[in-house]
């Protein structure tokens, strides 16, 4: 009958494959950029996504490894505030 398991199914092999590469916060944080970019023109223009739209709106991560765009910048010196790892 085939392997019916959760892991043989192709999104979690997906989320798999993607848990195994190394976290850009970069990446990341462009794709959600763009993510936000797209659900603003939706509401704006008050439609549904396209197909080529729901694949960029698949790639939202959230932004909690992205904790340094909550930061503060009002001045050069507020990087005192950042953790080191930001």
């Amino acid at each position: 009958m085939g392997d019916t398991s959760i892991a043989s199914r192709p999104f979690f092999l997906h989320l798999l494959k993607a848990n195994t590469m190394a976290y850009n916060k970069k990446e990341v944080l462009q794709a959600n950029t763009e993510v936000i970019r797209v659900v603003l023109r939706l509401e704006k223009e008050r439609r549904e996504a396209t197909e080529a739209e729901k694949n960029i709106l698949r790639n939202y991560q959230g932004f909690g490894g992205l904790k340094c765009v909550f930061n503060r910048t009002d001045n050069p010196d507020d990087i005192r505030y950042w953790s080191k790892s930001e």
